[in-house]
């Protein structure tokens, strides 16, 4: 019976707290607090979408990099071949396998990261969307 009555004390004591903060909370600065969030989410995502662009570059440039280096073993076993040089020939086609394995693993990872951007483009675009309808509804 006690247990009871001090709930029902608690309950009705944490609804008067309620509906007081209620009454404090100003809507105009709930709404400029939110606008305030939507901001800065808007950065991080900008950030994020930065940070993705700028990995996808980077391995763009280690693809391309790779590749080079591939064609350039080649031409190495090439002419190593043609002076003769057996084992030369053999450790540039080696380092050309190596070189080759390198790049079957950057492909993928390319792939990732742009599928990444694409997402995150698409994230900042709704987060940009909804920022300016917060925003207009503001004022």
């Amino acid at each position: 019976m006690m247990i009871k009555t001090l709930d029902r004390i608690s309950h009705i004591l944490r609804s008067n707290v309620n509906e007081v903060l209620d009454r404090l909370e100003d809507p105009e600065k709930m709404v400029r607090q939110m606008v305030r969030d939507m901001e800065a989410a808007v950065d991080r995502a900008v950030g994020a979408v930065s940070t993705a662009v700028a990995d996808q570059r980077r391995l763009a440039k280690e693809k391309a990099a790779t590749r080079e280096r591939i064609e350039n073993m080649h031409a190495k076993a090439t002419r190593a071949l043609e002076r003769g040089d057996e084992a030369l020939a053999r450790q540039a086609l080696a380092r050309k396998v190596v070189l080759e394995e390198t790049l079957a693993g950057i492909e993928p990872a390319l792939n990732q990261g742009q599928q990444t951007v694409e997402d995150l483009r698409a994230k900042l675009s709704m987060l940009r969307d909804d920022l300016r309808d917060a925003q207009n509804r503001q004022g």
